[in-house]
């Protein structure tokens, strides 16, 4: 049977968890460092010891009908919360899953960083020459330089026309792209502009 300090063990081992006492008993709640949200309460109440842990409702369901040592969360949200007693017919095993199963329903939610896209473009000028840059807005870039206000070089040779573009995850390898690109001869960009089937002049 697990004791008291098998769960502060096994709390433990999980990575940015915390003890927490918030209670005058003797009550150890276990949180997440990022959000703050209780996994675990571990209760002694009269003269046992058990567990309050999230749990999936339909999966609570099953374990109230299956066990007489899981009842509804004792002083908790009934539907979301079971309170597991140590010395029932619960698994050892069943418990520790029970604890994983709370910690990650209660875990703080990753946040996706939105990747912001680089872009090299190439522009057809109104003398015929091509120009290329680099923007992270191609739309917004090429509003501008169609304003004469994109580059010095540009705005002498207007109209221009978007005729190439390739796109980036990060700004060190649109700017080495760009570079490439530069060194290439016009014969050269016209046909990388030819073989992305971007051009239309």
């Amino acid at each position: 049977m697990l004791q008291k300090e098998d769960i502060i063990a096994y709390c433990m081992q999980f990575p940015m968890v915390y003890e927490d006492h918030p209670f005058h008993d003797a009550t150890t709640v276990f949180r997440h460092t990022g959000n703050h949200k209780s996994f675990v309460f571990l209760i002694f109440s009269h003269g046992r010891l058990h567990v309050n842990l999230k749990c999936n409702p339909a999966r609570s369901d099953l374990l109230r009908q299956s066990f007489e040592g899981v009842i509804a969360g004792y002083h908790m949200n009934k539907t979301h919360w079971n309170s597991v007693f140590l010395d029932s017919d619960v698994p050892d095993a069943e418990i520790l899953k029970l604890i994983d199963h709370s910690f990650l329903l209660t875990r703080p939610t990753i946040k996706k960083q939105k990747i912001q896209p680089h872009y090299v473009y190439i522009l057809l000028c109104g003398d015929g020459s091509l120009y290329t840059g680099w923007t992270t807005d191609l739309q917004h870039r090429l509003h501008a330089h169609q304003e004469g206000k994109g580059a010095k070089y540009t705005k002498s040779r207007l109209p221009v026309k978007l005729v190439y573009h390739e796109t980036f995850e990060d700004k060190s390898s649109a700017l080495k792209r760009e570079y490439q690109i530069k060194q290439l001869t016009k014969a050269q960009k016209h046909a990388l502009i030819k073989a992305s089937k971007s051009a239309d002049f």
